[in-house]
């Protein structure tokens, strides 16, 4: 075979091996691309599921002595089913045990003193996680700053 036989197969080699690469390279980036969007989606919605959360849980804990408490633990029993999925885990557990003690700390009579404020405890405890469930890094000039 002729020396310009040969470059030509190599020249097509490296040709072909080339498009092999950029292919395999704009396949990587569009998978990282589309996983980024997601995680992207699924934080946005596990904001909004924590804010929810956070106002239903402020509803039941400034309802713990009135006795629409039980319609309140009932509407955060159901939230709950919708959405508990997006809570983390400490959250989602603390939050479903909260909505059964409400209705058991509004049902306690003064003497069970001990046991209430236990309850009351358990209820008040469920605001802290669900700030720490979206716990973010702040967003403003400080925050660019660090990055930086």
């Amino acid at each position: 075979m002729s020396v310009n036989l040969w470059i030509a197969i190599i020249g097509f080699a490296g040709t072909i091996l080339g498009v092999i690469i950029t292919i395999k390279v704009q396949f990587t980036i569009a998978k990282t691309d589309r996983t980024s969007q997601f995680r992207l989606a699924a934080l946005e919605k596990r904001l909004e599921i924590h804010q929810e959360a956070y106002s239903l849980w402020r509803e039941m804990f400034f309802n713990l002595h009135n006795e629409s408490i039980h319609e309140v633990a009932y509407k955060c029993q159901e939230w709950w089913y919708n959405n508990c999925l997006y809570l983390d885990p400490k959250t989602r557990k603390t939050f479903k045990k909260a909505t059964l003690e409400v209705s058991d700390f509004y049902q306690l009579n003064k003497e069970d003193k001990e046991l209430k404020r236990k309850l009351f405890n358990n209820i008040e405890r469920l605001g802290v996680l669900i700030e720490q469930g979206v716990d973010l890094p702040p967003v403003g000039e400080e925050a660019i700053k660090e990055i930086k």
